[in-house]
């Protein structure tokens, strides 16, 4: 509910603020999160969309989520509802478990110019290898695509590959491979989330289950490559 005393805000003004912090924002965006049901502005007589102090600390999480983290319009839908259930819902306690190793916070975004020159790719082989899944496509609203600093690693080593005379397809098993290890892995936590009650305890146990299935799975990849590796290279 909106107080009396509160300043409301036109659709400028909040991009104006906004963009201290989220340079890459834009009107189009917010028309676009409005549209998706992310936001609710208030409209005037004439149509203006009119903004609340509340609107505009809902739309810093979902910049943050959408800017900063990349994520699908998906599942800022579902971070944004369990928040209206629970304010005190903290989307961030599963965040340093899949932040990028090496994580510049000066990075900047790079559209689909910078992201050919920096990687030595093609438009065309950026597309294919995109389309293969190896850089999940998000909603751009209208927007230039950008490419973050994960993308940009990941098309370096892929260029290197490409390089040995290689294609993008003869990658394609690598990213199934991925996804459907993600897909088990998620089966097996909801058969096991009920158990824990905080999520604290829930963050913890799943690092131990991470760790413990992440050296497991080395550890069988190197049993069962160190007796096909012979025959795949050729050896006597």
């Amino acid at each position: 509910m909106i107080k009396a005393q509160e300043k409301l805000l036109g659709i400028g003004e909040v991009v104006e603020i906004l963009n201290n912090e989220y340079q890459k924002l834009t009107k189009s965006m917010i028309r676009f999160w409005e549209k998706e049901g992310l936001i609710s502005p208030i409209r005037t007589e004439g149509g203006h969309r009119k903004f609340s102090p509340q609107d505009i600390k809902r739309m810093k999480v979902i910049a943050e989520l959408r800017h900063q983290r990349y994520l699908p319009i998906s599942v800022i839908k579902h971070i944004i509802g369990r928040l209206d259930q629970d304010p005190n819902y903290d989307f961030r306690i599963f965040d340093d478990l899949f932040r990028p190793e090496i994580f510049d916070i000066h990075f900047q975004s790079l559209n689909l110019s910078e992201f050919t020159q920096e990687t030595g790719l093609t438009n065309e082989q950026i597309q294919e290898i995109e389309h293969l899944g190896f850089l999940p496509i998000f909603e751009t609203a209208g927007q230039d695509r950008l490419f973050d600093e994960e993308d940009l690693r990941i098309m370096q080593l892929i260029k290197q590959v490409l390089d040995l005379g290689f294609t993008p397809t003869d990658l394609d098993f690598y990213v199934e491979d991925i996804k459907i290890h993600i897909n088990n892995e998620g089966e097996f936590w909801k058969k096991t989330k009920n158990k824990f009650h905080s999520a604290k305890d829930r963050k913890d146990i799943y690092r131990m289950l991470l760790s413990n299935i992440g050296n497991i799975r080395s550890i069988i990849y190197k049993k069962y490559g160190g007796l096909e590796i012979g025959n795949v290279l050729g050896d006597e």
